[in-house]
C-alpha cells in the first residue's frame, strides 16, 4: 500500500507501468542449495505428473504452476514447478512448505533455502542473511520487493513528488 500525506497536496500518482519482464524461478535458484528441508515419505497427489508438463518449456512464466499436493492440500502443502513464478513468502504460512511453499526440484520436492527467498525477494547476493534459517523466512515473509519499492521511487521521482 502507498499513501502520501495530505500536506504534500498531490492530486495525482502514476504507479508505474508493470514490466513485461518473462523471469521464473528456476534461474534464481541454487545451484546446490545445502540448507533446506527435503520433503520425504510423504504421499504426493499430482495435478499433472511432471512427466505430462513438457509443454511447460514454451510457457511464459507470468504465475506460479501448480503441481500438486502433499497431505491436506492447504496453502503450505501446495508443490509448484519452478518453471513458473514463485508464490509470495510469507512470515507465519503454516504447513510442510511454511513460508517459502514447495517445488519440485531435480526430483525432490523442498522448500526454497532463505538464499533464495532473498532473490525472489530482489536482494542482492552479498546481503548478508541470518545464521537462523527461521528469521531469514520470516524477513522475507515480511519484505517487500526491493524491484517493485525502487520502480515506484523512480516513478515518484519522474512525477516530481520527491
Amino acid at each position: 500500500m502507498l499513501g502520501f500525506s495530505k500536506k504534500m497536496k498531490i492530486k495525482d500518482f502514476n504507479f508505474p507501468i508493470p514490466l513485461e519482464k518473462e523471469i521464473s524461478l528456476s534461474e534464481i535458484l541454487e545451484k546446490n542449495a545445502h540448507n533446506v528441508k527435503i520433503v520425504e515419505n510423504k504421499k504426493v497427489h499430482y495435478i499433472k505428473k511432471p512427466s505430462q508438463n513438457q509443454n511447460l518449456f514454451n510457457y511464459v512464466p507470468r504465475y506460479p504452476l501448480r503441481l500438486g499436493t502433499i497431505n491436506n492440500g492447504g496453502q503450505g502443502d501446495r508443490i509448484y514447478d519452478p518453471r513458473g513464478h514463485a508464490i509470495t513468502l510469507s512470515a507465519y504460512g503454516g504447513g510442510t512448505g511454511s513460508k517459502t511453499g514447495l517445488y519440485l526440484i531435480n526430483n525432490k520436492i523442498r522448500k526454497l533455502s532463505p538464499r533464495e527467498c532473498a532473490r525472489v525477494s530482489g536482494y542482492p547476493e552479498k546481503f548478508k542473511l541470518s545464521n537462523n534459517n527461521n528469521a531469514s523466512y520470516k524477513q522475507f515473509g515480511n519484505t517487500v520487493v526491493v524491484d517493485v519499492v525502487q520502480h515506484i521511487i523512480i516513478q515518484m521521482i519522474k512525477d516530481k513528488i520527491l
